[in-house]
């Protein structure tokens, strides 16, 4: 192959929808979780030891919440990308004024709930009330962004949202950074983690009235855009909740086994290894919020979408591979740059934590993909391996390697397995004879 022909190749790669929004995503993604690392930095300087562990008590409360949306957001990506590909807009607009009352009326129950077991939890926790209230405000803002958001992304505009995570993060960096600094301690850090999503509803709420106003110039009537209903949504919520549930506990239930078995020092050596393996998930995570429309929108026109998922698994591979080997080259240089601790066994660790994280990042984008196309056909296997990891690790955990080790067996497995279910479910869907069609 002449150079001539690679350049053209690797113009025409560079090039790619797909490469370019994940770079986008990735980018902001990027730093997002940089401006996060740095507010916690920030908060264990500003704050006392004990103000700081009340602090990261209370973002691991809001975290344990903030997962409700991750379904959420897949379903109305999944539905709003397949009323803009069949361009109805009318109907769009509907299914979004009637998602985000919904949405409304819940948080405001949730609110209200948490309200009243507002004095209970800040007993348990020993914490003050007003810590626990601002926290339910971060809970209810942070939520009400998903179907705006959710909105933004159907219509691929990855510049725009991208944009508002990346000023988000930042505005939440610097108010937090201000109050704690002059004296509201945790208070300051929650007003703080209360800033970035504010940013992010206000921007996405006007980005999503950009988008609607712009397709009512388009907007087409007819008898079938008059009423929408919600009900397709329910049925898609619900299986992508278990699926997340499934990812979630394949990729975090040996923290917990790790805490119960091993000592809190040991427990330390792990988690500063898992701090190195996690980034292996973050670009794969990019891909998946680009891959999501766009296959929802080759589906819904009856297009082969199955390219587009080889293609995100060649970048994910690729990604994982080039992670994996400098984890296993260079193990200590990358625990002392990430967290200044290069213990031997966190470093022993982190080779195979990395390899293992990047086949659960392969997984992540197979299962996205899955979703968006209406493939359910994996979600009983995805859930007994998650129930089956668990077990094994409960009752193998004789070191932190076999903790480890188990882990690794368990993302080869489930990816192999979960994405040979739904490239074959995909390829007997696309063969199967379609109704013929009368005039």
């Amino acid at each position: 192959m002449t150079p001539r022909i690679l350049r053209e190749k690797l113009n025409a790669f560079l090039k790619d929808d797909l490469v370019v929004h994940s770079g986008i995503v990735f980018i902001s993604l990027g730093l997002g979780s940089f401006f996060q690392f740095l507010y916690h930095l920030v908060a264990v300087r500003l704050l006392s030891a004990e103000d700081y562990g009340t602090f990261n008590a209370l973002a691991s409360f809001m975290l344990i919440f903030s997962l409700a949306g991750s379904p959420l957001h897949m379903t109305f990506v999944r539905y709003f990308t397949e009323y803009i590909a069949k361009g109805r807009n009318k109907a769009l607009s509907l299914l979004f004024s009637l998602a985000t009352r919904r949405m409304i009326f819940f948080l405001v129950a949730l609110f209200l709930a948490i309200i009243l077991a507002a004095p209970f939890m800040a007993h348990f926790l020993t914490i003050h009330t007003g810590h626990i209230l601002l926290c339910a405000g971060v809970i209810i803002v942070s939520l009400l962004t998903v179907p705006f958001l959710s909105l933004v992304q159907s219509f691929q505009e990855f510049n725009t949202i991208s944009a508002i995570w990346g000023f988000s993060s930042l505005m939440k960096l610097l108010a937090g950074a201000v109050l704690m600094l002059a004296g509201l301690r945790v208070a300051g850090g929650l007003i703080g983690y209360l800033a970035g999503p504010a940013c992010a509803l206000f921007f996405a709420v006007m980005s999503a009235s950009r988008l609607l106003s712009n397709k009512k110039e388009v907007m087409v009537k007819t008898e079938e855009d008059q009423t929408v209903s919600l009900t397709p949504l329910y049925a898609f919520a619900i299986p992508a909740f278990i699926t997340m549930l499934s990812f979630a506990l394949l990729t975090n239930i040996d923290i917990v086994i790790v805490k119960h078995f091993f000592s809190a020092l040991m427990a330390g050596y792990y988690s500063i290894a898992q701090i190195g393996a996690k980034i292996a998930l973050l670009l794969p995570f990019s891909l998946a919020l680009a891959l999501s429309p766009k296959s929802t929108q080759a589906y819904v026109n009856k297009k082969n979408s199955l390219k587009l998922l080889y293609k995100s698994l060649v970048l994910g591979t690729a990604c994982g591979g080039l992670l994996s080997g400098a984890a296993f080259l260079f193990p200590k240089k990358i625990l002392l740059f990430l967290s200044g601790n290069p213990h031997p066994i966190s470093c022993s660790l982190l080779g195979i934590f990395v390899l293992a994280m990047s086949f659960y990042a392969l997984l992540w984008i197979a299962i996205h993909y899955a979703l968006a196309v209406h493939n359910f056909s994996f979600i009983a296997s995805l859930f007994m391996l998650s129930i089956a990891e668990f077990f094994s690790m409960y009752l193998y955990h004789d070191s932190l390697l076999q903790i480890v080790l188990i882990l690794l067996g368990f993302s080869v497995v489930s990816f192999s397995l979960v994405t040979a279910i739904i490239v074959f479910q995909t390829r007997r869907a696309d063969a199967a004879p379609k109704p013929l069609q009368h005039p």
